[in-house]
């Protein structure tokens, strides 16, 4: 993993996390891609202030995103827990619940070949049928960032 940026430590729930300021810090992985046709993407997250749509994990998104791509992200109009994922041609998304400031919450959604489901704290909020399977790009890294 590589750190891009300055990055500062928090508590955790438990223990201690990583902290993001609001600016391009980022966490960044290796450029993998998932060969099965099920994922899970999953993040514990607490927001100091709306703003920056804080993208929780991403891989493939913005430009050039090609295909490949899945985002779980908080989204700062609605304060909602929101999923996408690329299947073929199609983009998927489910969103739900509220991401409360000053609390921890974990952040979920699964996919397995069929059904994007969103889960918020435990509760599964939404889903959506998404058959297919996951395109291949190992041009982008798996990222975790503020924005």
């Amino acid at each position: 993993l590589e750190f891009r940026r300055v990055l500062f430590r928090s508590d955790g729930v438990v223990g201690a996390g990583l902290g993001f300021a609001g600016g391009a810090e980022r966490l960044v992985g290796p450029a993998t891609d998932l060969l099965s046709g099920a994922m899970t993407m999953s993040a514990w997250v607490r927001l100091d202030a709306y703003g920056t749509a804080p993208r929780l994990l991403a891989k493939g998104v913005g430009a050039g995103g090609g295909t490949g791509r899945y985002e779980l992200y908080v989204d700062d109009a609605t304060t909602e827990a929101v999923a996408t994922l690329q299947v073929g041609a199609s983009v998927f998304e489910v969103r739900g619940g509220s991401i409360d400031l000053g609390a921890w919450h974990q952040v979920a959604a699964t996919w397995d070949g069929t059904t994007l489901r969103l889960v918020l704290d435990g509760v599964e909020l939404a889903s959506t049928a998404a058959v297919g399977s996951l395109g291949t790009d190992l041009s982008g890294p798996l990222a975790r960032s503020r924005r």
